[in-house]
């Protein structure tokens, strides 16, 4: 990710000075002047997705916000290498965590080289898109706040997935980071591996593909990492939700 993997806190006044200052209209060169200050500081790359999406006037952004950064915890190796982790219904204002991806420096050496080959930096940029602004954080912050108790219980993946990928797109396509083509790039590669894991979704699921079939599928005709990182087969609400949203 584009900051050091510290644990952080992305709240405070000035954070709240800047939002208010972005929705009062504030002048485009006292954005361009936020912008120098947050990279000048190296603050979290999701600072500056926020004020992207406020400058091209995309999407309306919460008042207050509720998002912690941390290091993925060593417990979740081999089940996941980070990802959002909302707050519910019952307490819609309490902390979302955001878990950076990373991989513990005793993983053999070619699990870590395919780890760094997925998530480098042109990956990591867009997916602050995906997982942050304007995706799983803002809208699963909005569902649970949502007046209908069915609404905020109960999440469809088509539009939680499916919203977040249709994000990245969305971004890219409005000139977040200057739309450079590693980016661009990283983005269709991870479009790929949704068509992938749709495809192999069916595979095992109807003709009974074996876990070496799935890998071999995967990494050769699907061009990803040796081995596929954080894999769950069944991700066809991701293209469900891409076509709603362009639809």
């Amino acid at each position: 990710m584009p900051r050091s993997f510290e644990a952080v806190t992305v709240q405070s006044a000035a954070d709240e000075e800047t939002a208010l200052a972005l929705r009062a209209g504030a002048p485009q060169k006292e954005i361009q002047a936020r912008r120098r200050q947050i990279r000048a500081e190296g603050r979290p790359e999701e600072e500056m997705e926020a004020l992207f999406l406020e400058e091209q006037d995309l999407i309306d952004l919460p008042e207050h916000e509720t998002l912690y950064t941390a290091l993925s915890p060593s417990h979740f190796a081999g089940a996941a290498v980070g990802g959002v982790y909302s707050a519910g219904p019952f307490d819609p204002e309490a902390e979302t965590l955001f878990y950076l991806p990373s991989v513990p420096d005793s993983a053999p050496v070619e699990v870590r080289d395919g780890f760094y080959r997925s998530f480098n930096t042109h990956f990591n940029t867009m997916i602050i898109t995906h997982e942050i602004y304007p995706g799983h954080y803002l809208q699963l912050k909005v569902a649970a706040s949502h007046p209908s108790r069915i609404r905020a219980l109960f999440a469809g993946n088509d539009f939680t997935e499916g919203w977040a990928s249709f994000c990245e797109q969305m971004t890219l396509d409005a000139g977040f980071e200057g739309d450079p083509p590693l980016t661009r790039m990283a983005h269709l590669r991870k479009r790929l591996e949704n068509a992938v894991r749709a495809y192999v979704s069916v595979q095992v699921h109807c003709r009974g593909w074996s876990r070496n079939q799935l890998h071999t599928f995967a990494v050769e005709t699907g061009l990803s990492s040796d081995p596929p990182m954080n894999w769950r087969v069944s991700a066809l609400d991701r293209l469900t939700g891409v076509a709603r949203e362009i639809s």
